[in-house]
Parts: C-alpha cells; structure tokens; sequence
C-alpha cells in the first residue's frame, strides 16, 4: 500500500491534467487538420528544451507501392539554417529528382535547429514508423554544447549512469505531469536560453578544454544514440541508414578559440606564447614551413597548422580538370537514373 496509493494518486493527477487540456503532445508528428496525413508538431522541441519550430511539410498516410521516402536527420546545419530552402534536404531532392525522374520520391526535412541526438534519435524512431526507407543522419555539432552536453550535471556521472538519468527525465516530461514540474523546474533555464545569442562571444565562454573528463561522457551518449538509430536498419523492413561526416571549414570557419590544458605552468605558457607569435609572423610572411614547425612544437595546434598546409598547398597549381575524379552516385539497380546524371561506379 505504500508504494500503491501514491502510484494511484500520480496516475489520478496525470489523468486530471490531460482531461484538462494541460501540456503538449511530444511525438514529432502530429495529424494534419486537412487529414489523410501528418505534420511535424511545432511543440515537439518543448521537451528538449528547444524553442525552435520544424520545418513544415505534410506526410500522406497512405504510401504508395514502390514510393521512397528520405528522411534527413540533424541540427541547424541539415536544417539548411537560415534558410531551409537551400538546405541539405533540398539540394539532396534536387539531386535525386535530377538522377531518378521516374522515382515516387520525397526527401524530408526532418530536422531541427538547436536540438542534439538525444532528440534526434525519437525523430527516427517516429520517421520509421512512417515508412521512411533512408534516413540521412548529419549531427554533432550540439552535442557538447547544449542541452544535454558539459553544462548538463548528467556528465558529471560515468556513461553508464549519465544515459539513463538523461532519458528518464526525457520520459518523464512526457507525462502532463512531468511536463507540469518542468514548468517550474526549467522556467529558469529556459529564460536563460532565450537571452543566449549564440554567436562567437557566446562560444568563446563555452570553451571546452581538451582534457575535460565531462567530454568523454558525452561522446559516449553521443555514440550511444547514434548505436540505437542505426539498429533501426537491422530490424526487418528497417530503413537504410546513412550516418555523415559533420564537415569543417578551418579556412573561413576555424575555432573560435581553445583553453590550455590543467596545470600549464608559468613558464610553459610563456613557450607557448613565444612559439605562437613566430609560427604567427611565419604564417603572415607565408613562410609555411617554418609556420608548421612553430605550430605543432611542444603541442599540435592543428587548426593553425591545417591552416597552413592549406595556404601552402593552394599555391601549387591545381590539376587540370581532365584529370580530377568526377563523384559518382551509387544507388541500387531497380532505379534508373536519367541520361544526363553520372552513373554509378
């Protein structure tokens, strides 16, 4: 009776709450009021404590015999943030409708700005459940900072304590009354979030040492997602899943900035300093070799030396066009791409 009555009384309390019309749904897609099909739910975020929106499109109940549905998966960067129009999904529409014009063939946003793969995950799960045949995961970039990432007092726990207390708490706001204690319990954060700007200063406070033991436990949830999202293409009828490289542009998008590790002493932070400035006034004098050599002295500072080689390599000049590898698509033989696309190989 101990345990009984206060199950009964919670259970009692979450039915009052839905009766009442308190809260939100959490799947990510809801019926459209049309009908004959499905929206992304523009409340889904609320849960992860993400005030962004989806990108609308609609999603017919009935999939046609032989129809192809593409789901792609991710942050703000496969959102095609600031405009979706130009995103991933887009271009990979484009692409695809350009190499298989006779295909019954969609490709979903499906992604969401601010969130992580924590989030990302579920989406999968639910794009599945609609019939997705690929789904394109690009993620990565909010792992570390971000809701769930060092700020989080989960990673302060091992991996194998972090995951679960992460995920129940995301069960847990999916009841009204969870999503109720949320309200107060997160009112605080959230007003913190939306005074956040996330430009270059916010990520400069945010820096993250490379010896942080938080960064493992992280990594490890990361991992841990992306193992659950891919098993969905091991159960039957399971959709193929394509996992992305996040890309890096160190020339026009380096870091914003790097800590030195735990217990630099004085005088090690003065070497440093010193062979920072001449591996800098090497690089402006475009003397590359002497840059790297500074670079990557007592410790690699790879960003500055990547910075380099490329600078050095760009003034050798480039192949000629003849000889450069055109990319190639790979798709399976029940498809036939148009005359103009290049074929697989």
């Amino acid at each position: 009776m101990a345990v009984v009555v206060p199950v009964l009384v919670l259970g009692l309390v979450e039915v009052v709450l839905r009766l009442a019309g308190y809260g939100y749904p959490v799947a990510f897609f809801e019926p459209a009021a049309a009908g004959a099909g499905c929206i992304p739910n523009d409340s889904f975020g609320r849960r992860f404590r993400c005030p962004e929106s989806p990108v609308p499109f609609f999603l017919p109940d009935q999939k046609p015999p032989g129809a192809v549905r593409v789901f792609v998966l991710g942050e703000s960067a496969a959102a095609g943030a600031p405009d979706p129009a130009f995103g991933v999904a887009r271009q990979l529409d484009v692409l695809l409708q350009d190499q298989f014009p006779g295909a019954d063939l969609a490709v979903h946003n499906a992604a969401l700005m601010g969130i992580d793969s924590h989030a990302i995950l579920p989406i999968a799960r639910e794009c599945v459940r609609h019939g997705a045949d690929v789904l394109v995961v690009y993620a990565g970039n909010n792992e570390l900072i971000g809701t769930h990432g060092l700020e989080n007092p989960a990673t302060k726990l091992p991996p194998a304590l972090s995951r679960p207390y992460l995920r129940a708490g995301l069960w847990v706001r999916t009841l009204r009354l969870g999503q109720w204690l949320d309200s107060w319990t997160g009112a605080r954060y959230a007003a913190a979030r939306q005074a956040e700007v996330q430009d270059a200063a916010y990520f400069l406070a945010h820096r993250v040492a490379a010896g942080d033991a938080r960064r493992s436990t992280v990594a490890e949830n990361f991992y841990a997602n992306l193992r659950d999202l891919c098993a969905l293409a091991a159960a039957p009828g399971g959709p193929c899943v394509v996992l992305s490289t996040v890309a890096v542009n160190l020339r026009d998008c380096p870091p914003f900035g790097s800590l030195h590790r735990a217990g630099l002493t004085a005088a090690e932070s003065n070497r440093w300093e010193a062979a920072y400035r001449r591996g800098s006034a090497a690089q402006a004098a475009a003397q590359w070799p002497e840059a790297v050599r500074q670079f990557t002295g007592p410790s690699p500072w790879m960003s500055s030396m990547r910075s380099c080689t490329s600078a050095s390599a760009s003034a050798t000049p480039p192949a000629p066009m003849a000889r450069r590898r055109t990319p190639r698509l790979c798709w399976p033989a029940t498809w036939t791409p148009s005359p103009s696309a290049p074929t697989p190989g």
